[in-house]
């Protein structure tokens, strides 16, 4: 219940002062706001009278305002065995369950009523449980749209024991910031009679009456304390207090030269921090240089155009200031353009992360902090040439930097570059990493779009991360999030609060336009939305030299509202081609070959189009890809990622089998693949072998490709284990097992191949994949390709299609054949496959022998070990490697082969590590563990 709905209890003259103050504290803290969204008849309900509770859905959040269609009342009980006040009891309905005695009566446009005959008996409360409040939230019959106090909270109704008690009416709390001569009427009322009411201004009375109402009006011409007192027949007392404050008069300046909306520093000691507000009536700033009050100093300009509020603070030389905007009744928010920031959670960041963290002032303000660092050194890039790799070729590797490594952070993902680069990768696309709420997430939930999150690292960490990506010649991808923006946004709170933007929010729909929203949808025809989105882009290039963007649920970026239709969501919208070509021409404006990159899934046709714009657009094989390792359809994965197969006139695709956001291949086969007795696809080596025949076929593919993160390893663990969106054990330590290390040297001899050869950036091929036995043919200057495999559970006999005669080079096997014939044939045994090229494949890394072949012959002792290793190899062996579990060599030991050589590793961290062993031409592998 708001403050202007207090309803206090008359004091008897026994009770003394400190009990009157404790009580009176006790109950404004337990009072939620409601800001009048309902009224109730009687003023000041019991529990057994029929109550008439009347909702005005213009109030409130007003999710509900306008709406034409049916109401009903999600509601139940607070008593007083409730443990807060959402701990609701005897809940009447389910929340979409349609009772017709919750069902609300329209009286008007946006008035709604619902009786409530005898709540005790209504709510079915029984015994001698008192009912303390009655609690709702408003919905429509489908319950995507409610109704609740303006906070976003739920709505309380009040219930009174026997007694008298007092409630001001007018002024409401949102109408207690006035005008210097502003006239206010004050009214206020009595559960009955009383022998005076009376109403003073900064202690002086005003206005008095001797019975149940009080009204007067009071020129307010300073900040005045008003007192609402009612006395009983004995002399006791009680007030009601509240303070009506005059506004500051605004005086209109326009910006400084080279201000805009943020903060912009002028010097070492001063910024100008800019607020794009209009509508408002008033605004601070607010923080360390004002003890967090509001200081008249900081009451902020308003620009000619009345759309700009702005001031100026000082700031610390080599340090890190906090501040935050104030306004309106004092709500307080952090600036939408911070580039870092200060919360509560920062206690839970660990020091090694981002080192002089600022602590957060609990106790002299709420909300999420906005910090100008001016004490981070100015980073100096090394890689400046860096030149983009071929959109066409490009071999993208999605990650998640929370889990790629068991440290969660930038520092972890550099130093595992180098098995990045190995696998063959020539661009990393991070998962988002701007602040989202909380710090463990997926990301997806953003709340400031122009700061690092702070678990991962400072900034300076992300540009070395980019940096040495670059010079390894690797792009860096970021994933943004365009969408939406969750509640603690300060874009949202401007014109809403944490549960939702309101109807003024220039930003933000109300009600989102699409059935895939999560959090507040934006509104991307907004003008605001447009320069606000124009600058993001630009930001994130030239800070941090971004090399493209993957734009998350790209196909929600629209204001045609398709509802809860999903098909209608995908058909040709000719508003979103527009509204997404502008935002490629932001990012072609900075840099003209940005890669912009869709998550789409619309109408071929559109696609079509964007691909012409420039985009590259997902192409999603999950399910196909899947299917023919488990062996179970005669699915195509070049039906969806092949550009030549879907009409379109350049590479505009990437496809993949795996994202962050679909099951995982491996997981699938090895729990629900087919199971015939002679070919068990559930078999982890069977499964892990078709899927290099999987990963093969994809790769050959002309087009863009795009690889989950461990993917190349076989990843056998379910994206819902530990729920879907919740942490997964790295990767990493599968590269002990010889059959998927087998795997990932497959992928990265491809990827390599990819780089090198044009064949793989052909618009024109062969494909045939409808059946389990897939082939491709792709001729090119540079080098021809066939590629086959056997997807089937029994052997197949094919004819090899070979283009040219001469000598060809076979990848599975690492072998080679002359063709001289026209008729060749290979029989595949189920889950093999081939793949014949005019230039060699195999060997553009290190060529692979599996466990049991050459490395039978590899020993090493003791094992596990503490503090050294000795390796016994075959004769013909040059070098012995050790690698760390992240894919660096951390010993290695030139030789002749036919020797025992003892390695020393006292001073490596346990864990376990691969020992290579080659001989030039091959490799053998074994596993150790360091444990001390």
């Amino acid at each position: 219940m708001s403050p202007m709905k207090t309803v206090l209890p008359i004091a008897s003259t026994s009770m003394n002062l400190r009990s009157l103050v404790v009580l009176l504290v006790a109950l404004f803290a337990s009072l939620p706001a409601a800001a009048q969204v309902v009224t109730t008849t009687p003023t000041f309900p019991a529990q057994t009278d029929t109550i008439a509770v009347i909702f005005d859905a213009s109030k409130g959040n007003r999710d509900l305002a306008g709406f034409t269609g049916d109401i009903y009342a999600h509601t139940g009980v607070i008593t007083f065995l409730s443990t807060s006040l959402t701990d609701w009891r005897y809940v009447k309905s389910q929340w979409t369950e349609n009772k017709p005695e919750c069902k609300l009566t329209r009286l008007g446009a946006n008035l709604y009523r619902l009786v409530i005959p005898n709540p005790r008996a209504f709510y079915g409360v029984t015994g001698t449980e008192q009912i303390r409040q009655l609690a709702f939230v408003f919905r429509s019959s489908d319950g995507t749209r409610v109704g609740r106090a303006e906070d976003g909270t739920d709505i309380y109704v009040e219930l009174f024991a026997p007694g008298t008690y007092i409630r001001t009416l007018e002024p409401t709390p949102g109408n207690r910031v006035v005008d210097s001569g502003q006239v206010v009427r004050i009214t206020a009322i009595a559960s009955n009679d009383v022998p005076l009411m009376q109403i003073s201004a900064s202690g002086v009375e005003i206005a008095r009456a001797t019975n149940d109402t009080i009204s007067t009006t009071y020129t307010v011409e300073r900040t005045t304390k008003i007192d609402v007192i009612t006395y009983n027949s004995l002399g006791g007392q009680i007030r009601d207090t509240f303070t009506l404050r005059v506004r500051p008069k605004v005086t209109f300046k326009p910006l400084p030269q080279g201000a805009r909306d943020g903060a912009t520093i002028i010097n070492d000691t001063t910024a100008v921090v800019v607020l794009f507000a209009p509508g408002k009536s008033e605004v601070y700033a607010v923080g360390e240089m004002t003890d967090w009050k509001r200081m008249p100093e900081y009451f902020c300009y308003l620009t000619p155009d009345k759309q700009r509020w702005w001031t100026t603070i000082p700031i610390k030389r080599k340090g890190q200031t906090l501040w935050q905007w104030s306004f309106d009744d004092d709500r307080r928010i952090s600036d939408p353009y911070a580039e870092q920031l200060c919360d509560p959670s920062d206690r839970f960041i660990e020091s090694w992360r981002f080192p002089q963290l600022p602590s957060y002032p609990s106790g002299k303000t709420t909300g999420i902090i906005s910090v100008i660092n001016t004490a981070l050194d100015e980073y100096v890039w090394k890689n400046n040439s860096f030149i983009k790799p071929d959109a066409r070729r490009l071999v993208v590797y999605e990650l998640l930097v929370r889990d790629f490594t068991d440290k969660s952070s930038f520092q972890a993902v550099i130093d595992s570059l180098e098995y990045l680069k190995n696998l063959g990768v020539t661009a990393i696309e991070l998962m988002p990493i701007t602040e989202f709420e909380n710090n463990d997430s997926w990301g997806y939930n953003v709340s400031h779009q122009f700061a690092v999150d702070k678990y991962y690292g400072t900034k300076n960490d992300l540009k070395r991360l980019i940096d040495e990506a670059h010079g390894r010649g690797m792009a860096v991808i970021l994933d943004i999030v365009l969408n939406h923006q969750f509640g603690q946004s300060p874009l949202v709170n401007l014109w809403g609060s944490i549960a939702g933007p309101t109807p003024e929010n220039p930003y933000f729909n109300v009600t989102a336009k699409h059935p895939f929203n999560v959090g507040y949808d934006m509104n991307h025809e907004s003008e605001p939305t447009k320069a606000y989105v124009d600058r993001f882009l630009k930001y994130w290039i030239t800070e941090f030299k971004f090399d493209g963007y993957r734009y998350d649920l790209s196909k929600g970026l629209t204001q045609f509202n398709s509802g809860s239709d999903a098909g209608l969501m995908s058909r040709y919208d000719a508003s979103r081609i527009a509204i997404l070509k502008r935002m490629m021409s932001a990012t072609s404006s900075v840099d003209r070959d940005f890669y912009n990159i869709l998550e789409h899934f619309a109408d071929n046709a559109e696609e079509k189009e964007l691909s012409d714009a420039g985009a590259i657009l997902w192409a999603n094989a999950n399910y196909a890809g899947s299917q023919a390792v488990m062996s179970f359809s005669n699915q195509d994965i070049a039906s969806a990622m092949s550009a030549q197969r879907r009409g379109f006139s350049r590479h505009g695709l990437i496809g993949y089998v795996e994202s962050h956001d679909e099951e995982r291949t491996i997981y699938r086969s090895v729990n629900f693949g087919r199971a015939d007795a002679s070919h068990n696809t559930r078999d982890t080596s069977i499964a892990l072998r078709r899927l290099e025949a999987l990963m093969a076929q994809m790769l050959c593919i002309p087009g863009a490709k795009m690889l989950w993160q461990f993917n190349e390893l076989g990843y056998p663990i379910s994206i819902n284990e530990n729920g879907r969106l919740g942490r997964k054990p790295m990767g990493f330590p599968y590269l002990r097992d010889p059959r998927r290390e087998r795997v990932r040297k497959a992928v990265a001899d491809l990827n390599e191949a990819r780089k090198r050869y044009n064949v793989f950036a052909q618009m024109q091929s062969t494909i045939q994949a409808a059946d389990p036995l897939k082939t491709i043919v792709i001729n090119d200057a540079s080098c021809d390709l066939i590629y086959i495999g056997n997807f089937d559970v029994v052997s197949r006999t094919v004819s090899v299609p070979f283009t040219r005669k001469g000598r060809w080079y076979e990848f599975a096997t690492s072998s080679d054949v002359n063709i001289y014939l026209d008729n060749n044939t290979v029989t595949l045994l189920p889950g093999e496959y081939r793949l014949y090229s005019t230039q060699p494949f195999r060997g553009l890394t290190t060529t692979v022998h599996e466990e049991g072949e050459a490395g039978a012959h590899v020993t090493a002792f003791p094992n596990p070990t503490a503090d050294h290793v000795t390796i016994t190899c075959p004769a013909q062996t040059r070098q012995i490697d050790l690698v760390d579990i992240l894919g660096r060599t951390v010993r290695t030991v030139s030789c002749l082969g036919g020797l025992s050589h003892t390695i020393d590793v006292q001073d490596l961290p346990v864990g376990p590590y691969t020992i290579i062993v080659s001989d030039g031409s091959a490799s053998s592998h074994q596993t150790i563990l360091i444990s001390r």
